[in-house]
């Protein structure tokens, strides 16, 4: 259960780097000021579960699937709360489990406005 602290200084800095990056996606899909902290909070607390599990086991399913279970019971409490849609919350908790290449091509074809490069960047390889 316990890690030596090298190990969870690398588990805390990617998870604090994913809130940022949290932060950033939030932004861009114009995510209301008063819901940030608590999207940025439950990104970092999503990122932080899926690092520990992903260390301790060796295989990536379990941790994902822990952290996406904890992104949509932190968004549907945190929905009841604020009294919003609990999709406004969910959407930008998740990103941090999205691979990196995945994520990067879906961002370069969204940005640019065309938005048919990412479901050609997956489609049947060459």
């Amino acid at each position: 259960i316990f890690m030596d602290g090298d190990s969870m200084t690398i588990i805390f800095r990617q998870a604090c780097l994913a809130a940022i990056g949290t932060f950033g996606f939030a932004i861009l899909f114009h995510l209301p000021k008063n819901r940030m902290l608590y999207v940025i909070l439950g990104s970092f607390c999503t990122s932080l579960i899926q690092q520990y599990i992903d260390s301790r086991l060796d295989q990536a399913f379990t941790g994902a699937l822990l952290a996406t279970l904890f992104a949509v019971w932190f968004s549907e409490g945190m929905a009841r709360l604020l009294r919003t849609p609990a999709t406004l919350l969910l959407t930008p908790l998740l990103i941090p489990l999205v691979p990196g290449g995945s994520l990067f091509y879906t961002m370069q074809g969204i940005l640019p406005s065309s938005l048919v490069l990412p479901s050609q960047r997956w489609a049947c390889p060459r």
